[in-house]
C-alpha cells in the first residue's frame, strides 16, 4: 500500500503534463483593422514611433507601411 500511494501523484502529474501537451499551440491574435495614423503627417521613419502614437489613438499597434513613401498605420487586433 504504501508504494502504491507514492506513486499515484507522480502518475496523475504524469497525466497532466500529457494532457497539456496535447493542447496545442495558441494562436496569435490577427489584425483586422487598418487605418491610417490620424495624428502622423508626412512619411513615416520611425516605427516604434508609429506604434506609440497608435496606442495612444486606441489601437493594438501601429507600423510604417507602403512603398517608396511609408505612412503610419495603425491596427487592431481581432
Amino acid at each position: 500500500m504504501a508504494v502504491s500511494s507514492k506513486l499515484f501523484p507522480a502518475a496523475v502529474l504524469l497525466l497532466l503534463l500529457l494532457l497539456a501537451t496535447e493542447m496545442g499551440p495558441v494562436r496569435e491574435a490577427t489584425a483586422c483593422e487598418h487605418a491610417p495614423c490620424k495624428k502622423c503627417t508626412g512619411s513615416c521613419f520611425d516605427p516604434e514611433e508609429c506604434a506609440i502614437t497608435c496606442r495612444n489613438e486606441g489601437y493594438d499597434s501601429g507600423d510604417c507601411t507602403g512603398s517608396g513613401a511609408y505612412r503610419c498605420t495603425c491596427s487592431k487586433n481581432c
